[in-house]
């Protein structure tokens, strides 16, 4: 019967083999170095996830301020504008606009 070190030995090497190898993934399209790397090991997409994940946070948190802000203001100058009304039309929009991505402008979730 194997050690169990003989057995974290293997699954440490083969947990890193299969995160570092390449020529099996392809990489993004719009990657800089897409002709002179065509393929990414596992690692490098999920690196690269992560980043267009915190970059689209960064940038939806802004935009649901303005949203939100200019909501307010619009319902400031017409008294007949329901806020919530109008956010709802402005999301929908993006949503579509963008690929039915969900925006939630609810400072709660």
């Amino acid at each position: 019967m194997p050690e169990t070190a003989d057995i974290t030995h293997v699954a440490s090497a083969a947990s890193k083999a299969v995160l570092t190898m390449n020529g099996v993934i392809k990489a993004p399209a719009d990657a800089p170095d897409t002709k002179t790397n065509p393929y990414w090991a596992l690692q490098s997409c999920i690196k690269d996830t992560n980043g267009r994940i915190r970059l689209a946070q960064a940038t939806e948190a802004p935009q649901s301020a303005v949203i939100a802000q200019l909501t307010a203001s619009l319902a400031t100058f017409d008294k007949n504008t329901d806020p919530a009304a109008l956010v709802s039309s402005i999301t929908t929009a993006i949503e579509t606009a963008v690929g039915k991505v969900v925006i939630h402008l609810d400072p709660t979730s």
